[in-house]
């Protein structure tokens, strides 16, 4: 039996009786209401809240990350700014966090000029408390990517780029980021130029300038398969122990109109940001699912193993107008492992889509201490016209972990009487205890968005280095 959290948060405190085991991936009736912490917004300073990453503090804080809206000038054109919300160990909010009239709330001051949104989608947080955020600023139809530092006491930090912030070239966008052994700032996105996208990759310095050690004037172009697609996008970076990186993304495959389509894409560079040969012989590689005749694939999230493998959470074509989930596992060389996943489609693991559901997008991917590997995804259900979350955790060959919520899955609804219940980033805990954080939508309003924080019980350790969502806990 599958279940949806809000119909069964009755039942938690009587599950607390039980084993370890049956606890593992419920929701934790300690934190919150029942397991869930909302942050409201005021309908002044703030319509709705998306956050993109939750991490825990040394001190047992849970830190939240993403983007907050405020209603703008126009209707339907809202003022997006970067923010960041601190909660308590308990899910309580940390009135003594913030530089706004709601407690807790922390939202970045606009750092590219004239443009009216910008949006964070990762966070990261460094060893003296600073933290780095990455993302957009759009509106007006020149996107420019931007990596902002927010210091331990709460301002932008004037050390970093221009006023604490190091704001990309225009069109050049940006979603992931990483920190290398020596404090250099890796992030990923891509590039556009007329109707090429290219997939990219920069580095800066501890500073925020770009790092001229790195490809070209710290920017390397992944331009896949010589370069003959229109269309490459970097969604997922993870940094190698080496100072290398790892990013991945999908392309774009030319053929017959009828027959275009996108493939998997991940890319190995080196320290200096060229292509590491010794990953699938060029230091990149696009390809699908041999079994599957998907002509939509995509990788969306990263995690690299202590192995060296390369485990990522995608989506594939699985009807007609249906994308499904899928897991799948590359070897430190780049080829595929098929001792992961299904028999049949050995490399890949696509579980099961959640009931009713149209769309299935991951939105994060984390490997727990013991190797096994939780993944979030979002759906939508057009029957009810609304979004949900889906979270799943897959043993370390690829196979769904039943002792994890109800038989290897868990289908939460923060927003039983709402349209958006997006609980779209993963954390861990020191102590093991899994973060959920999102959007929820709890009315039939589409524009006003509580955050949402739920907490799991989890009776295995986290690793000592786990990367989620674009960043790296510690």
């Amino acid at each position: 039996m599958n279940f949806r959290f809000l119909a069964i948060a009755a039942s938690c405190a009587a599950l607390a009786c039980t084993s370890a085991h049956a606890l593992d991936g419920q929701p934790d009736p300690g934190f919150g209401e029942a397991g869930v912490a909302y942050v409201v917004p005021d309908q002044v300073e703030a319509i709705s809240f998306t956050p993109g990453a939750v991490i825990e503090r040394p001190d047992g804080k849970l830190l939240v990350g993403g983007s907050r809206y405020k209603r703008g000038e126009r209707p339907y054109e809202p003022e997006v700014r970067g923010m960041l919300v601190q909660l308590n160990a308990d899910g309580s909010v940390d009135a003594g966090f913030g530089n706004s009239v709601i407690p807790g709330l922390f939202v970045l001051p606009s750092v590219v000029a004239d443009q009216r949104m910008q949006e964070v989608q990762a966070i990261r947080r460094l060893d003296d408390g600073s933290v780095l955020m990455v993302g957009n600023a759009f509106g007006n139809y020149t996107p420019r990517g931007f990596v902002a530092k927010v210091g331990a006491d709460g301002e932008l930090d004037a050390g970093f780029g221009m006023g604490g912030v190091a704001a990309m070239p225009d069109l050049l966008r940006l979603h992931s980021i990483g920190v290398d052994s020596r404090g250099r700032i890796l992030a990923a996105g891509e590039q556009v130029e007329g109707t090429m996208v290219t997939g990219t990759v920069v580095r800066l310095d501890p500073d925020g300038a770009f790092d001229t050690g790195f490809g070209d004037g710290g920017v390397t172009g992944i331009p896949w398969s010589g370069g003959d697609g229109l269309w490459g996008e970097l969604n997922a970076l993870a940094v190698t122990p080496d100072d290398g990186v790892v990013v991945a993304g999908y392309y774009e495959i030319p053929g017959e109109w009828e027959h275009y389509g996108f493939d998997y894409a991940v890319a190995r560079l080196d320290a200096d940001g060229q292509f590491d040969p010794s990953f699938a012989g060029t230091g990149w590689r696009v390809f699908r699912d041999p079994t599957d005749a998907s002509d939509v694939n995509a990788i969306h999230r990263i995690a690299l193993l202590p192995d060296g493998r390369i485990a990522f959470a995608g989506y594939h074509t699985a009807d007609w107008n249906q994308t499904g989930l899928v897991l799948g596992m590359l070897a430190a060389d780049g080829s595929t492992d098929e001792s992961f996943g299904d028999p049949a489609t050995p490399g890949y693991f696509k579980p099961q889509r959640a009931p009713d559901a149209q769309t299935m997008t991951p939105t994060s991917l984390v490997v727990q201490g013991d190797g096994k590997l939780l993944v979030g995804a979002t759906y939508y259900v057009e029957a009810d016209h609304k979004q949900l979350y889906y979270a799943l955790r897959a043993t370390p060959d690829g196979r769904l972990d039943a002792g994890f919520a109800d038989g290897g899955v868990l289908l939460a609804d923060v927003a039983p009487g709402g349209v958006n219940s997006d609980l779209g980033a993963i954390g861990l805990q020191a102590d093991g205890r899994i973060l959920l954080a999102g959007r929820s939508l709890r009315t039939p309003d589409w524009s006003i968005g509580d955050l949402a924080v739920m907490r799991l019980l989890n009776e295995v350790p986290p690793a000592d280095r786990v990367f989620a969502d674009g960043f790296e806990l510690q």
